[in-house]
């Protein structure tokens, strides 16, 4: 009899035990009753900036008889690209692709004479050098 007792007990509680989780706030039941632990929020990071102004790095491009050496530079608003002419000859950078943002062409720059170039804002810029029958060259202007 005891043993019958415990299996009947156990019954009852059994049965207790589903109909309590069958009862959600929400009305469903046990089978889509889910339960939410609340989520603990943390400030941001706090955002870390320079008071130093960017000075910006140079970038060296030759030019010859055979076009730009590199052909291609990657810049970032600031850098500053320096042109370098190894003709015998003076000669102007031509920038085909400024439309009417900026002067086209540089000053004249004189045999093994330099002259630099910043673009303010990420873009693409074709250039070409007057008398210069190589390909032409291109800054890459990219998102700092």
């Amino acid at each position: 009899m005891t043993t019958s007792r415990h299996l009947h007990r156990s019954a009852a509680l059994l049965v207790v035990g589903l109909a309590l989780a069958g009862c959600s706030s929400g009305g469903g039941t046990a089978a889509s009753s889910t339960s939410t632990v609340p989520a603990t929020t943390s400030a941001p990071a706090p955002v870390t900036t320079t008071t130093a102004p960017y000075t910006g790095r140079t970038v060296t491009l030759r030019l010859s008889a055979t076009g730009f050496s590199p052909f291609e530079v990657f810049t970032v608003p600031g850098d500053h690209v320096e042109f370098t002419n190894d003709l015998d000859r003076a000669t102007r950078i031509h920038f085909t692709n400024l439309g009417g943002d900026g002067d086209p062409y540089s000053p004249s720059i004189e045999p093994g004479g330099t002259w630099t170039y910043s673009a303010p804002y990420p873009r693409s810029i074709i250039i070409a050098a007057d008398g210069v029958s190589g390909r032409p060259g291109r800054i890459q202007v990219t998102v700092p």
